[in-house]
């Protein structure tokens, strides 16, 4: 193993550089910065936040728009700040430089595959880690609109599945960043 600062040994393999996953959703205030800020805390949490960047982006977004308050409002009762966030658009350059791409609807999926066609890498939320039962319903319901009651309804649902697909998530890149020492 490499002795300078900038390596570091996590999950068994040397970083040169952080495995990115890039949330995906419509205007990059609500569901997308919400589960970016719920990854970030997990992996915050487990020691691995080195090892992962996690960004969001939207696909009809304004860029630098803060996340809506009703998702800050949601992200705090749950004591995750989000407030700093600030919406950017979805383009070839996130998407080609992400690890993972995982939108909140096949919408999100089908943009994101246009502007960078790797389908290994891009997939919705829902669907990432459930090949095997692949769910009926793969929306993560947009709340842009709602009440903050919808708001919560959408991040406990997005907490759910990141907190669901976590493991996975973790074997997916020990075995890329092993793939990479080869």
């Amino acid at each position: 193993m490499s002795s300078g600062p900038q390596r570091e040994r996590k999950l068994g393999a040397e970083v040169d550089r952080p495995f990115t996953v890039l949330f995906v959703c419509t205007g990059n205030t609500c569901r997308s910065p919400m589960a970016e800020g719920i990854l970030r805390s997990m992996l915050k949490q487990q020691g691995h936040d080195e090892l992962v960047q996690v960004l969001s982006a939207g696909i009809a977004a304004c860029p630098g728009l803060p996340a809506s308050p009703y998702a800050v409002a949601a992200a705090a009762e749950d004591n995750l700040d989000i407030s700093s966030h600030r919406s950017r658009l979805l383009d070839a350059q996130l998407v080609a430089q992400a690890d993972m791409v995982l939108g909140m609807s096949p919408e999100h999926v089908e943009f994101a595959t246009s502007l960078a066609p790797d389908p290994e890498k891009i997939t919705t939320l829902k669907e990432f880690g459930s090949k095997q039962n692949a769910p009926l319903d793969v929306y993560i319901p947009d709340p842009m609109g709602g009440s903050i009651t919808m708001f919560r309804a959408s991040y406990r649902e997005i907490r759910h599945e990141i907190q669901r697909m976590y493991p996975e998530l973790l074997e997916h890149i020990q075995k890329k960043r092993q793939g990479h020492q080869q």
